[in-house]
């Protein structure tokens, strides 16, 4: 169990700072060299899509799983 958390620690971990440097930064700074990170710097609209869906998905899921626990205790 100990092993999932800190893979999801990691996966967690590169998946802010690929975020961070896609909107953050990769507009501001040349080309790298690295297809996928001049991909996600060149994009105006999808490299939002991740860094916001997660958030969105965790909200919907808690929220749902809130009105469960309500609606079975009612």
């Amino acid at each position: 169990m100990w092993l999932w958390g800190v893979g999801l620690m990691v996966f967690s971990t590169v998946c802010f700072a690929v975020g961070v440097w896609s909107i953050a930064v990769g507009p501001f700074v040349d080309t790298e060299g690295v297809l996928i990170l001049d991909t996600l710097a060149k994009d105006t609209h999808y490299k939002y899509l991740l860094v916001f869906l997660v958030p969105v998905t965790l909200y919907a899921v808690i929220i749902n799983w809130w009105g469960l626990k309500i609606f079975r205790h009612a």
